[in-house]
């Protein structure tokens, strides 16, 4: 096994498959460590084939030739565990244990002195799994105009996660808005930055969350956004610039109009 796994802890926090694989299991995954019952276990689970040869791959750079058991259960959802007591503590060297669905106090590790490029693997891999691009448009009833509806958003409930990727993310320069259950991305600079810096995983898709962009890479919805962005493009007149502007992204996109009045989001 790598010295990662032998108790060289400060190698781990320059490694940057060691944060994108802290950012997967925040947002899709679990860290558990009974030591009662003696059951340890890693596991991340999803539908994207993508983030499970990624969660794959970056435990293997990390701990060499392990075992990772794999199965489906329900909804085509892929589980893969890792059922070893020095990888879960090595883990729990950085993190509090975690069950994704749980809403307890957690206490998560300074990121002030951690090297950008780990806490942009962080953001990217959670992001890819747990975050979308928003893309849509709304009638405003002052403006008398169809607002564009574009943002970078990940969805939490866990209050420390939430207010953990929103520090993670102004260490790095951006400037997030902390909503209910969101952490978001809205100015226009914040969007460039994303679309440059960090990005989604290569190959992430849409979920079936969005109807309209449902199948689509979220990277394809990211540089469409920051396109608008750059363009200054902010709203349409009428809904059938909207419905133009959605035909002659679906060439690449191979998506249909939103209806009236409704978002159009990536998840």
């Amino acid at each position: 096994m790598p010295s990662t796994a032998s108790g060289q802890i400060e190698e781990a926090r320059s490694r940057e498959e060691f944060w994108e694989v802290v950012g997967l299991l925040l947002a899709d995954g679990s860290i558990r460590a009974d030591k009662k019952h003696g059951h340890f276990e890693v596991a991340f689970a999803g539908k994207d084939e993508i983030l499970i040869q990624e969660f794959k791959e970056c435990m293997r750079k990390l701990f060499g030739d392990i075992h990772l058991s794999e199965k489906t259960g329900k909804h085509n959802v892929k589980i893969i565990r890792i059922f070893k007591r020095n990888v879960v503590n090595f883990f729990l060297q950085f993190l509090p244990e975690w069950k994704r669905k749980g809403n307890k106090v957690l206490n998560f590790p300074p990121v002030s002195n951690l090297p950008h490029s780990c806490l942009k693997s962080f953001i990217r891999g959670f992001f890819s799994a747990e975050g979308s691009a928003v893309l849509g448009c709304k009638w405003h009833k002052l403006k008398k105009r169809w607002i564009i509806n574009k943002r970078i958003q990940a969805t939490l409930k866990n209050e420390s996660l939430k207010f953990f990727v929103a520090e993670v993310l102004k260490e790095l320069g951006f400037s997030p808005s902390v909503w209910k259950n969101e952490v978001v991305l809205t100015k226009k600079e914040d969007i460039l930055k994303f679309s440059k810096d960090i990005r989604f995983l290569e190959g992430v898709k849409i979920s079936r969350k969005s109807r309209v962009w449902h199948g689509v890479e979220k990277n394809k919805i990211l540089d469409i956004i920051a396109e608008l962005c750059k363009n200054r493009i902010n709203s349409f007149h009428s809904l059938d610039e909207w419905a133009k502007f959605v035909d002659l992204a679906s060439s690449k996109l191979r998506a249909q109009v939103s209806r009236p009045g409704r978002a159009a989001q990536t998840g």
